[in-house]
C-alpha cells in the first residue's frame, strides 16, 4: 500500500513546493541611510574580476567572488581592490541561483554596500538591496539602479509585525551623483 501511495505523496510534496514562492528571498527593507549605517564598507568602482565556484566555507554550495577596483571609497578603511561574495554561480555546467542575489559582469560600474560576515568575508547587505548598477542615463548622466525585484521585501508595520513592502520599493533608481552625495552625507553624519 505504501508503494502505491508514494507517488501521490511525492506529487503532493512537489505541488506544495511549487506553490511556495520560489522566486524570492525574504529580506527586511532598509532605506539608503539605514544601509549606509549598517555597512562596513561602501565603494563605488568597476568590477574587475568575477570568479564562480564551490564555496570553500560551505560544502555543497556555490558562490561568486567579485572583485571591484574602486573609483571612490565611501566607507571603510580597506585599501586596494575590494573583494566580496554573493551566493550562487555557475560551475561545471551547473547553475546554482539564489533568488534576489545580484549578478555581476566584468566591467560593470557599481556602488556596493557591504557587511562583514562572521567568517570575515564581505557580502552585499540584503543581497541585491545593497547593490546599485551604474548605467548611462538621459543626456549621458550616469544613473544608479538597485533592482530588488527578486526579493520579497518586508517592512515593519506600526505594531512591529513584518508585512510586504510596497511595490515601489522594489526598484530604486537615482542619478549617480545624488546617490554618492547621500551616502557621503550619511557617513559624515555618523562620524
Amino acid at each position: 500500500m505504501l508503494r502505491r501511495a508514494l507517488p501521490a505523496y511525492l506529487m503532493l510534496a512537489a505541488g506544495l513546493l511549487l506553490a511556495a514562492r520560489a522566486d524570492a528571498s525574504q529580506v527586511l527593507y532598509g532605506s539608503l541611510d539605514e544601509l549606509t549605517d549598517e555597512a562596513d564598507v561602501v565603494v563605488f568602482g568597476t568590477v574587475s574580476r568575477v570568479e564562480m565556484g564551490p564555496d570553500p566555507l560551505v560544502p555543497g554550495r556555490f558562490r561568486t567572488r567579485v572583485e571591484v577596483s574602486p573609483h571612490e571609497r565611501l566607507k571603510g578603511t580597506q585599501s586596494g581592490s575590494v573583494s566580496f561574495v554573493v551566493p550562487g554561480g555557475t560551475y561545471g555546467g551547473y547553475l546554482y541561483r539564489v533568488a534576489g542575489a545580484p549578478s555581476f559582469q566584468r566591467g560593470d560600474q557599481v556602488v556596493v554596500l557591504l557587511y562583514r560576515q562572521p567568517t570575515g568575508r564581505l557580502a552585499p547587505l540584503g543581497l541585491s538591496l545593497g547593490v546599485y548598477v551604474v548605467q548611462s542615463g538621459p543626456l549621458a548622466e550616469p544613473i544608479a539602479t538597485s533592482d530588488r525585484r527578486g526579493l520579497a521585501l518586508r517592512v515593519r508595520d506600526p505594531a512591529g509585525r513584518l508585512t510586504r513592502a510596497p511595490q515601489a520599493m522594489h526598484v530604486d533608481t537615482r542619478p549617480l551623483k545624488h546617490l554618492l552625495a547621500a551616502i557621503r552625507r550619511r557617513v559624515e553624519a555618523g562620524r
